[in-house]
């Protein structure tokens, strides 16, 4: 019996070219693959067997060839292939998901609509509210500030000509020219003849009217201004201590909105001289008079409340607000 050469490398529990793992892996493949993907597998292999064939001229070459037989089976493959083969990342998960039933989107749908229809109006509501809070605001110190103004360059308002009781609308107008045109940006003035272009008459709380279209008809001037708000005004009580400036303004313009008062219509006063109970200043109607919350919703003819059946019924409504901050109270009588 020879003793057996044991040639390094040739047992067949030596890792060798042919039976090594790391070898075997060649060739081998999980899932299917594209053509693409195949293609280039081929390419590599043949990649692979010159750098076998001219391992022995280089050490480089021989690692490279090592690298090469441990790589290939490795080599990834497009993004899309690798996620459908492995079963993970989102796009696998998406690719997985079952569509909605019909049934399914009507339901949907109809709760959808149901939320909508719940919280919808009171969304508008309070998108108005905030509006008519906003332009009632922003209308009072308008006019505030253009009687200030004037008044620094015409004197103290105590000494302002105002008009008497049976004036007409050229004292009015007069009056207008003189003391607040400078100030108030106005893109139309309207007369007599055409005061429908500039004003639409306003019904109180209680749907009458009758208050403002005597004064309009006989002594009234109406505007439009830049910002879109139409006005009404009228100045009374000449030179006495009765002597005072009424506005009336539409945050709406002549043509919009309900055209309620203490919806879109609200009026400011101004007193040029205190008297008893009254103060001097400009204020929304009634604030003059220094009354409490409760006179402001209650008067029987002046409030703010449709319980009050008068054609003055919502004169107090701009005061309600004033007193409140300017914020439009939870129980405000008016609907937005």
């Amino acid at each position: 019996m020879g003793d057996k050469k044991i040639v390094r490398g040739a047992s067949e529990n030596c890792h060798t070219e042919d039976n090594s793992p790391k070898y075997r892996m060649v060739g081998n493949d999980v899932g299917q693959e594209s053509p693409t993907h195949r293609s280039f597998k081929f390419w590599y292999r043949d990649f692979c067997s010159s750098l076998r064939a001219n391992a022995k001229q280089s050490s480089l070459l021989n690692r490279l060839r090592n690298k090469c037989a441990m790589t290939y089976d490795l080599f990834p493959r497009p993004f899309g292939e690798r996620v459908r083969e492995r079963g993970y990342l989102a796009a696998s998960l998406l690719s997985r998901l079952a569509a909605f039933t019909l049934a399914e989107v009507l339901i949907t749908l109809g709760i959808i609509g149901v939320v909508a229809a719940m919280t919808l109006p009171s969304l508008v509501q309070n998108y108005r509210k905030s509006v008519v809070e906003n332009k009632l605001k922003s209308e009072y110190s308008l006019i505030s500030n253009a009687i200030r103004m004037s008044e620094a360059k015409n004197g103290s308002s105590e000494d302002w000509a105002t008009c008497d009781e049976d004036s007409s609308f050229e004292c009015t107008k007069s009056f207008f020219d003189t003391y607040l045109a400078p100030e108030l940006k106005t893109v139309k003035i309207c007369g007599n003849d055409n005061k429908e272009e500039c004003w639409t008459e306003p019904v109180s709380l209680s749907g009458k009217k009758g208050y403002l279209s005597p004064l309009i008809d006989n002594k009234g001037l109406t505007a439009i201004l830049s910002n879109g708000t139409s006005l009404y005004m009228w100045a009374g009580g000449q030179n006495s201590e009765a002597a005072h400036l009424q506005i009336w303004f539409d945050i709406d313009g002549p043509t919009k909105g309900k055209g309620i008062i203490g919806a879109d219509v609200f009026g400011t006063i101004t007193f040029f001289k205190a008297r008893e109970e009254i103060r001097a200043g400009t204020f929304m109607q009634g604030c003059a008079k220094l009354l409490d919350v409760d006179n402001y919703k209650n008067d029987t003819e002046y409030g703010c409340s449709k319980d009050v059946d008068t054609q003055f019924a919502g004169f107090y409504c701009g005061a309600l607000i004033e007193q409140n901050g300017w914020k439009i109270p939870k129980d405000y009588p008016v609907r937005l």
